[in-house]
């Protein structure tokens, strides 16, 4: 079940009361060291410097997303935007009705067709799979187009310094480099969300048979179990 950073905040927070309550508690004797109030206060200082390492992952992840994403349609110069301009300056170059023209709109014509997957912000493996398609297929357009130009530079010089073939092969470099990025930043993301969850149930576990050893010890009618028995972490 996938649990929100507010929950996880919540968790902590309540382990961080369990420990406070513990501390105060008279003779506390945990039947075994894990259970012990230095275990404990171990335990929740490693979660949260792993859950700081985490929220910083998720928000590395989610700029690389956002980088790439203007390198697509978000910005002036991005792919999406530059499409009218390719065609403009081709037919004025190329002449509206001559083949070259039409197998450069015919190609712009399917960059434009083509519909992006988003990913979110924990992603599912078919998710991710149909995302990267989505955009290594349009870098793989944009590649093509190129090629096209390329063939017709003599031609093909617009003023829009942008859209000249060397900003476009410019704008190809950085959709890999984006690409990278993005799946760099989701393997670190998902290995950190992946240990985070390890953590927080190995601290269930851990704080539930410290209630159980207080429960014990004080019995279930103690104030000292009382105090403690509805945490929920």
């Amino acid at each position: 079940m996938s649990i929100s950073e507010k929950g996880f905040g919540a968790r902590v927070s309540n382990a961080q009361d369990l420990l406070t309550h513990l501390k105060s508690f008279s003779g506390y004797l945990p039947p075994s060291q894990d259970l012990s109030v230095t275990a404990l206060e171990a335990l929740i200082a490693e979660i949260k410097q792993h859950n700081d390492v985490t929220i910083s992952a998720i928000s590395n992840y989610s700029d690389a997303v956002d980088e790439r994403e203007k390198l697509f349609k978000k910005e002036p110069a991005s792919l999406f935007k530059l499409l009218s301009p390719i065609n403009a300056s081709a037919v004025a170059a190329l002449g509206k009705k001559s083949k070259q023209a039409e197998n450069i709109m015919t190609l712009t014509r399917k960059i434009r067709g083509k519909k992006i997957k988003k990913l979110g912000k924990d992603p599912d493996a078919a998710t991710i799979s149909q995302s990267e398609g989505s955009y290594g297929s349009l870098a793989q357009s944009l590649a093509d187009l190129i090629v096209i130009l390329d063939g017709y530079s003599n031609t093909y010089t617009p003023s829009n310094e942008n859209i000249t073939i060397s900003a476009l092969q410019e704008l190809y470099t950085a959709m890999q480099n984006g690409a990278k990025n993005v799946t760099a930043a989701l393997g670190l993301q998902k290995r950190c969300r992946d240990l985070r969850a390890k953590n927080y149930e190995e601290l269930n576990i851990i704080t539930q048979r410290i209630k159980e050893a207080v429960k014990g010890q004080y019995t279930a009618s103690s104030t000292e179990y009382k105090l403690i028995k509805s945490l929920s972490i």
